[in-house]
C-alpha cells in the first residue's frame, strides 16, 4: 500500500479508497509518520465521503484505516493553497509533492 501512495504523490495521480465509512477521492501530498509513529498520509479530498463539514479540503489519513486503495488513472497537476511540504504534523516525511 505504502508504494502505492508514493507512486501516485510522485506520478501525481488521485487516490481512491475506503475510510471512515465511505468511498474517498484525494490529491495525496505528503506521507510520513505522525508523533504516534503510524503513518499517515496528508491529501486534499476532492470528493466522497466524509464525518466532517465540509466534505472537501485538507485531511490527514491513517494509511493503516485506509480500504480498498485504488490509484486512478486521473492525474492532478498543481498544489493546493495551503500545502505546507513540511507538515509539522509528521515526525518524519517518506515522500511529498515537489
Amino acid at each position: 500500500m505504502n508504494e502505492t501512495i508514493e507512486s501516485a504523490i510522485q506520478e501525481r495521480h488521485m487516490l481512491q479508497f475506503h475510510y471512515g465509512g465511505g468511498l474517498r477521492t484525494v490529491e495525496p501530498f505528503c506521507l510520513g509518520l505522525s508523533r504516534a509513529n503510524s503513518l499517515v498520509l496528508c491529501a486534499y479530498q476532492t470528493a466522497g465521503h466524509s464525518n466532517s463539514n465540509p466534505s472537501l479540503g485538507w485531511r490527514l489519513f491513517r494509511v493503516g484505516d485506509m480500504k480498498d486503495l485504488t490509484m486512478m488513472a486521473e492525474r492532478f497537476s498543481r498544489g493546493r493553497p495551503g500545502y505546507n511540504p513540511d507538515d509539522s504534523r509528521m515526525t518524519k516525511i517518506v515522500a511529498r509533492f515537489s
